[in-house]
């Protein structure tokens, strides 16, 4: 798209989109709302204020439309490119870019956390060999030691 990681702004941008997907926007009242939610956690973990966070986002897509492929971008944007003021809201662009991620999820048959947990439990509740159980649990706690 014409991004670069060499600005702070695109690493805010990217983990806004990252976030965006492990939240139900049936959660919350509106788009703005989500949105705020999801800055407020991206500011949190670099320790920013809300309005640097908006401003580095902001350069960030404006930078993309100026050095990135513009018919690709337009393409995808078309539907929340503001052509008067030239550009593509922060909020807007985060909802697009979520809504195609999680369209690709869902031709997947890609899953949350929650469902994967679930169908996990539903398939262990039939297995009876001792062995299978015991490479499960390995597996398990390698995991958990993994993460701490």
């Amino acid at each position: 798209m014409g991004f670069s990681y060499n600005h702070m702004g695109t690493d805010y941008l990217h983990d806004s989109i990252v976030q965006s997907t492990k939240m139900s926007l049936e959660d919350f009242k509106n788009v703005s709302e989500f949105c705020l939610r999801i800055a407020k956690v991206v500011c949190r973990k670099y320790n920013t204020r809300i309005d640097h966070y908006g401003m580095e986002v902001a350069a960030a897509i404006e930078r993309a439309f100026q050095v990135g492929n513009i018919n690709y971008l337009l393409d995808i944007f078309k539907n929340s490119y503001d052509r008067d003021k030239m550009k593509v809201t922060k909020n807007a662009f985060i909802m697009t870019v979520r809504k195609k991620i999680v369209e690709e999820l869902e031709l997947q048959n890609s899953y949350n956390e929650t469902q994967l947990r679930i169908i996990i439990q539903g398939e262990l509740e039939g297995i009876n060999d001792i062995r299978i159980l015991q490479g499960m649990h390995d597996i398990v706690l390698s995991l958990q030691h993994d993460r701490n």
